[in-house]
């Protein structure tokens, strides 16, 4: 069963981490470090989009409460994907700026 919320679905949320997949699926090598970052953030923006508009869905009783579920879990995992993006590029930004001239 398919959620359609006015035209997004869990599985073309899923699909939009194209910079994230690409990089990982080549060891890092296929895309930038800026596509993995842009894939990380608009993964993270279109899943809280999905989810805010989930839940005014569930409140007017268009959609099942597992389907709820299921979209607030994908932009849960999203918001953790990018957070931990975050703090790996933080963590490396401060070893380069601490390293010895």
């Amino acid at each position: 069963m398919a959620l359609t919320i006015t035209g997004i679905t869990p599985s073309s949320i899923s699909g939009t981490t194209s910079g994230v997949d690409g990089a990982a699926k080549a060891g890092g090598t296929s895309g930038s470090f800026t596509d993995l970052v842009k894939g990380v953030g608009k993964e993270a923006l279109e899943t809280s989009k999905a989810a805010d508009t989930a839940s005014i869905a569930a409140v007017n009783g268009n959609i099942s409460d597992l389907e709820l579920v299921q979209v607030m879990t994908e932009a849960e995992i999203s918001l953790q994907r990018f957070k931990t993006v975050y703090e790996t590029t933080k963590q490396s930004l401060d070893k380069i700026l601490n390293m010895g001239i």
